[in-house]
C-alpha cells in the first residue's frame, strides 16, 4: 500500500516495525503476517504468536520463542517486551509510528522499518 503525504497509516499488517526508546538502545523488532493474525519478532531471541484485533483494541496470546542466551540488559528488555505483549488493550497511528497502549496508561512505541518478506513457494525447498 502507498501513502502519499499526509496520509495516515491504517493498517500493521503485512509491515514490520522496530520499537523506539528501547533500554540501552536494544534492537526489538515486530512483525505482522499480512494474511493471518500471527505477529513475530527479535530481541535476542525470534519470538511469535497469535494476536486477536477488532477496531483499535487488540490482544495478544503468549509468545513462544526460540532459548539462545544473551548478555544481560538485552535478556532483561526481552522478558519485559514479551511480559508488555500481553498487557497491550488497543493501538493507534500518530504521526507515522505505531503505539500500543497498554494497561496503567503506558505505551510502547514503534517505527514502520519495510514491509513483511515473505518466502514465496518457489522458495520454499521440495520434499522428498
Amino acid at each position: 500500500m502507498l501513502m502519499g503525504c499526509g496520509e495516515q497509516q491504517t493498517t500493521f499488517k503485512g509491515y514490520e516495525y522496530k520499537m523506539l526508546n528501547t533500554p540501552n538502545d536494544v534492537n526489538v523488532t515486530i512483525s505482522f503476517d499480512a494474511e493471518e493474525n500471527r505477529y513475530f519478532g527479535k530481541v535476542v531471541n525470534n519470538f511469535f504468536g497469535l494476536y486477536m484485533a477488532e477496531g483499535n483494541d487488540i490482544a495478544f496470546a503468549p509468545a513462544a520463542s526460540t532459548m539462545m542466551m544473551g548478555i544481560g540488559e538485552a535478556m532483561d528488555v526481552e522478558r519485559e517486551v514479551l511480559q508488555n505483549l500481553l498487557e497491550i488493550r488497543s493501538y493507534k497511528f500518530d504521526g507515522g509510528k505505531l503505539i500500543f497502549n497498554l494497561e496503567g496508561g503506558r505505551t510502547l512505541e514503534f517505527k514502520k522499518i519495510g514491509e513483511v518478506k515473505k518466502v514465496s513457494e518457489a522458495e520454499t525447498p521440495a520434499e522428498d
